[in-house]
């Protein structure tokens, strides 16, 4: 069975289940630095939005040997919890006035996003872009959220200068920034650390831990950092999700720590997750960021 075959039996299966009571439909997607995905939706007569779940790592268990049924089984499960409890007022999202305190930027890698940056207004930033979102929903186990694309900034009649000083005002609101040292961050998952001769390392990312690399964005938090460690700082893109942030006193070495970066980017992270292979640098007395 090959992949379209394997897409299709899924999306067969997953309705018979369903007895027919909900639509179910397989579409392409294309996410976070142009990685492109095939994600099944579960569309009941009740509701008028449904979570996706990407087929592509099920179709890689299913050729490791796991059985069609276990594979429908769990992607019901997962529909199951994550499935809306209520409809969603489509209309919600016409009227700028009700989502403007709810808008908030991302920073993504601008040279892999090009396809995706086309339909999405964005303001480029060194070598990456920031692109916006509506929140529809923030909680203990994560977010929903919506994509701001061109074409709702029409309905909208904003301009991109709006739209970004609006999430520049709700993004450390709503996603306020989380600063740990990285002996507090691997002390979560080791209970004892030898920090004998360990560099003075913060990790930057905020409450979610999610897409929370767009703190460097934020007025105070790399102040704060900087003042901490009495120094300028050099700015590691560690992942989407957060940086490791480094006293810039002159013994660092930057090609070194942009190789580390590029390995990092290759080994431990998926390629949706990758946010640049460069290192940053920011400066105390002119509160910027320069590559």
């Amino acid at each position: 069975m090959n992949y379209e075959q394997f897409m299709e039996c899924v999306r067969t299966r997953v309705e018979e289940v369903l007895g027919g009571e909900a639509r179910v439909t397989v579409y392409s997607v294309v996410k976070n630095n142009s990685v492109k995905l095939d994600g099944l939706t579960i569309m009941e007569r009740e509701n008028n939005i449904s979570p996706t779940i990407y087929l592509n790592p099920y179709f890689e268990a299913f050729e490791h040997g796991m059985d069609m049924d276990k594979i429908v089984r769990e992607i019901l499960k997962v529909y199951t919890q994550c499935r809306p409890k209520q409809k969603f007022d489509t209309n919600y999202l016409k009227n700028y006035e009700k989502v403007k305190d709810r808008i908030v930027y991302r920073l993504v890698n601008y040279e892999k996003n090009r396809e995706l940056l086309e339909q999405m207004p964005c303001i480029r930033f060194l070598d990456l872009a920031v692109i916006f979102y509506c929140m529809i929903a923030i909680g203990e186990e994560g977010a929903a959220s919506v994509a701001v694309k061109s074409e709702y900034m029409k309905v909208w009649n904003i301009t991109l200068p709006q739209i970004y000083e609006q999430a520049k005002r709700n993004t450390p609101k709503l996603l306020p920034y989380v600063l740990q040292t990285m002996l507090e961050v691997l002390g979560e998952f080791c209970d004892a650390l030898d920090t004998t001769g360990a560099l003075p390392m913060y990790v930057l990312t905020n409450q979610l831990k999610m897409n929370g690399a767009a703190c460097i964005l934020y007025p105070d938090a790399l102040r704060e950092c900087s003042q901490k460690m009495g120094s300028d700082l050099l700015i590691l893109p560690s992942s989407i999700h957060e940086v490791i942030l480094l006293p810039d006193d002159g013994s660092s070495n930057r090609e070194e720590l942009r190789e580390m970066v590029d390995e990092i980017n290759r080994t431990q992270l998926e390629v949706e997750e990758v946010l640049s292979a460069q290192v940053y640098r920011y400066e105390r007395k002119t509160n910027r960021i320069i590559m």
